[in-house]
């Protein structure tokens, strides 16, 4: 074996075991996995967060999952944002207009079927990144005055 085909073999061998490792350790494509990421982590650049904590994409199919291709889910990318920005936005004391001009309007990030807060509409608004697998879910929860008196977080599995 010529020294370049070694020196070939030594760098491809490397490669695939960095590659399994940081899947193995939870970053992959740059992105750490929602749940190997640091949940206590504010967000440095808001913006970019509250617009990034929407991102979808397509939910890879199988066979007997019952998705049809169309099926959108939440990012990691969005998942991990979405942390971020509850983590940094202090949303207790809050009105219902004012959570919604900062965060959005409640909704789902994904086309997982989820009631949204049917059962108190008006007491509770509820903000779900789901993946299908897995995801955060964050529940604000209003007392008689209108305002935001407590922030559940909650991780889906």
């Amino acid at each position: 074996m010529s020294k370049n085909t070694l020196a070939a073999l030594v760098i491809a061998v490397v490669a695939a075991a960095a590659a399994l490792t940081g899947w193995s350790l939870g970053v992959f494509d740059g992105e750490p996995r929602p749940a190997a990421y640091d949940v206590t982590q504010k967000s440095t650049d808001l913006a970019r967060d509250l617009k990034l904590m929407w991102e979808t994409e397509r939910q890879p199919v199988s066979s007997d999952s019952g998705v049809t291709p169309e099926t959108r889910v939440a990012t990691d990318r969005a998942i991990n944002a979405a942390s971020r920005v509850f983590n940094t936005i202090k949303l207790a004391g809050r009105t219902r207009a004012e959570v919604v001009a900062l965060v959005g309007e409640q909704n789902s990030v994904a086309d997982v079927d989820t009631p949204l807060a049917e059962s108190k509409p008006d007491r509770v608004m509820v903000y779900r990144f789901d993946r299908g697998a897995y995801g955060w879910q964050f529940t604000l929860e209003f007392g008689p005055d209108g305002k935001v008196t407590e922030v559940q977080r909650k991780w889906l599995q």
